[in-house]
């Protein structure tokens, strides 16, 4: 069970902001290896609300795309959701959710169409 757990978490921090190559459960303990994984906080489970979708992403490729963020975005510049997807190379199915994500755990803050980092480096 511990290297299937090891392998789960392998597929998906090796993925980083896209969707794992293979996601598909193969059994019930994989369920459940999965589900002891997001309870734990090494996967974070992300809705992207327009798509009726969940999205699971390792926690530290979001960490990752937060130093990212941080970097491109310093001193308190504004930028569109479309700038973030370019800067993590991603599609609009994972930056919306990812974004409303850092919106909600205080990351960045939204100003209509625009945002910012609160952290900074």
């Amino acid at each position: 069970e511990k290297d299937r757990l090891q392998q789960i978490e392998a597929t998906f921090s090796t993925a980083d902001l896209k969707t794992p190559q293979d996601t598909a459960q193969k059994s019930a303990l994989d369920t459940d290896l999965l589900n002891l994984l997001i309870d734990t906080g090494r996967l974070i489970v992300l809705q992207n609300i327009s798509l009726k979708q969940s999205l699971i992403f390792h926690s530290d490729a979001l960490n990752e795309a937060v130093l990212h963020l941080m970097a491109a975005f310093s001193n308190a510049q504004t930028f569109t959701t479309g700038e973030a997807r370019t800067i993590l190379n991603t599609s609009r199915k994972v930056i919306v959710p990812v974004l409303e994500h850092f919106d909600k755990i205080g990351v960045t803050i939204r100003t209509e169409n625009l945002r910012q980092m609160t952290l900074t480096n």
